[in-house]
């Protein structure tokens, strides 16, 4: 079997044979459990089956992708999904067959449910970098996106394959018109860089631009983002990625390639994420009340809101933000829905963090107290329910939001029909 070049990088850069047992390991143990399961895999959902698996733990994926994918084709185990994610199609018979795939303009089933911020969507009319995360039905999924001039869109792509796309224009509009917008390729593992460090590392070569988008999708996975960079060291060999504002978190030595992150050195995305755990442990340890209540609200949001972390930076989360700022910020529709999470997170973070104990309601978490404002049921104008805070600020006023009757009974009830009480 003809080996690919990664794959004998791979080989040829171990310091020993422990890495390439491992790796061998690996493979056999993978081929095995799909001979069991199913019987064979879509080359979309192999990085996935890398990625949770232990048997590769240290391992790069991009230095062993193709060789992979050559192992499942040599054992007549790789296919294409139909349109029906679970029934095998197209049997893929080269590894270049999946690599002009991404270019071909296709969004599989498997592919539509798992775009992440920063995924690229390339059509006829430009390219869209999503943003945030909307509705999903059986059929299709929604997402917010930007233009590469900033501009505001909403995106709908089908769950059974795609060659084309539905695009609102406006951050607020789903009025999705008939006409798709035709795909010329997706960029499915693209990390956010900014420009002008991307601009920098492309003068240095490829091998600079590889390493730096690479700590970039580390960092992407483990929910942070590159704020910005810079280069010092004799002939600019060292790139300093900031994740925080003047953060310099991220060191990538161009001379032997190899990347630290708070100084330790970190392979993969998994030992990337280790290594930040430690030290946010460490930074919540040794922060003043006030900044680790922000920086916990900040998390909370930025994860519920589907936000970046630094688009919150400028709220000091004390109760005093301006809230429809704030509003526009977390991409919401409802500055009542706004201030109700706001208030909310306000209080669990201290609570968490043993801050102000006596000021906090210990019932004031994830779900608050509204009333209603129409008979329900059994349940007339003023009696108090209980709901999820976020459930409420993303949904609209026609949309059912589950909810905590007197009895303790979830029952669904309209937006609209809820007053929320602070």
């Amino acid at each position: 079997m003809k080996k690919l070049l990664k794959f004998k990088e791979f080989v040829n850069e171990s310091i020993n044979e422990g890495a390439v047992k491992q790796f061998e390991m690996g493979v056999s143990s993978l081929i095995n459990n799909v001979k069991t399961g199913y019987g064979w895999i879509d080359p979309s959902y192999v990085y996935d089956v890398f990625d949770q698996s232990d048997d590769f733990e240290g391992i790069n994926w991009d230095d062993v992708k193709d060789e992979i994918y050559q192992r499942l084709i040599d054992n007549n185990l790789l296919y294409y999904s139909s349109n029906d994610p679970e029934q095998q199609g197209k049997k893929v018979t080269s590894v270049k067959q999946i690599q002009e795939s991404v270019n071909e303009g296709m969004i599989s089933p498997k592919m539509a449910n798992n775009f992440k911020i920063g995924n690229q969507i390339k059509t006829e009319k430009g390219t869209y970098t999503i943003t945030g995360f909307g509705s999903k039905t059986g059929a299709t999924r929604d997402f917010e996106a930007e233009n590469e001039k900033g501009e505001k869109f909403n995106l709908r792509v089908s769950l059974r394959g795609a060659t084309g796309i539905q695009v609102a224009v406006g951050a607020r509009n789903l009025n999705f018109p008939e006409k798709e917008e035709m795909l010329e390729s997706v960029i499915n593992e693209a990390a956010r860089v900014p420009s002008n460090v991307m601009e920098f590392a492309k003068r240095k070569g490829s091998y600079a631009t590889a390493l730096v988008k690479k700590a970039a999708g580390w960092a992407e996975k483990a929910g942070k983002y590159i704020s910005n960079g810079t280069a010092i060291g004799k002939n600019y060999s060292t790139i300093i990625l900031d994740m925080k504002h003047h953060g310099s978190e991220i060191y990538i030595n161009l001379d032997d390639e190899t990347i630290e992150l708070f100084g330790e050195p970190v392979t993969d995305a998994k030992s990337f994420a280790k290594v930040l755990a430690t030290n946010e442990s460490v930074e919540v340890n040794e922060g003043g009340k006030d900044e680790q209540v922000k920086k916990e609200c900040i998390s909370r949001l930025s994860d519920f809101f589907r936000v970046t972390p630094h688009a919150l930076s400028k709220f000091n989360f004390d109760g005093k933000d301006n809230i429809k700022e704030l509003t526009r910020a977390l991409n919401s529709t409802s500055d009542q829905g706004t201030e109700l999470y706001y208030q909310t997170a306000i209080k669990s973070v201290k609570r968490d963090l043993g801050v102000n104990e006596s000021e906090v309601n210990e019932d004031m978490g994830k779900f608050v107290a509204g009333t209603l404002n129409t008979p329900f049921d059994n349940l007339k104008i003023g009696d108090v329910i209980k709901l999820d805070a976020l459930d409420y600020t993303r949904r609209g006023d026609n949309d059912k939001i589950t909810c905590i009757l007197p009895d303790g009974n979830k029952a669904e009830i309209l937006k609209k029909y809820i007053t929320i009480k602070l």
